[in-house]
């Protein structure tokens, strides 16, 4: 009688413990980091100018590329030039490209939510450093 109510208890507890586990790692709504990046964006660029200058800067998901953003009118070049950046938690890197007819690159730091720190942007010759806000 007794391994049999013993057997009974194990057969019960180990119903429990597999009803209670969850599967980890299959979240149905996963975060997405690129949302912290996208959006409209007031640059503020300065350089060794007299002036800054203030532009406007669209940066938006990639659809082919799970890691990648687009940015709309980098470096004030116009909004039909699309610049692909790849992204992590906390930056923002343009790989070296050229998209009609200049060669882009840079380097930024997501430093709070809706402020984008950039240490280098570059067009061809001219680099400047620039703090991106979201509007």
């Amino acid at each position: 009688m007794m391994s049999k109510n013993r057997l009974l208890i194990l057969l019960f507890g180990g119903l429990f413990f597999v009803a209670g586990c969850e599967k980890v790692g299959d979240d149905p709504n996963p975060i997405d980091i690129r949302s912290d990046y996208t959006g409209e964006w007031v640059v503020t660029e300065s350089n060794l100018k007299s002036t800054d200058a203030t532009y406007t800067v669209k940066i938006s998901i990639d659809g082919t590329n799970s890691s990648q953003v687009v940015l709309s009118n980098y470096m004030n070049l116009g909004s039909s030039v699309q610049v692909s950046a790849v992204v992590t938690e906390t930056s923002i890197t343009i790989p070296v490209q050229t998209v009609d007819s200049w060669t882009v690159a840079g380097a930024g730091t997501l430093v709070a939510e809706g402020e984008i720190q950039w240490s280098r942007c570059s067009a061809n010759q001219l680099a400047v450093r620039a703090v991106y806000r979201r509007q």
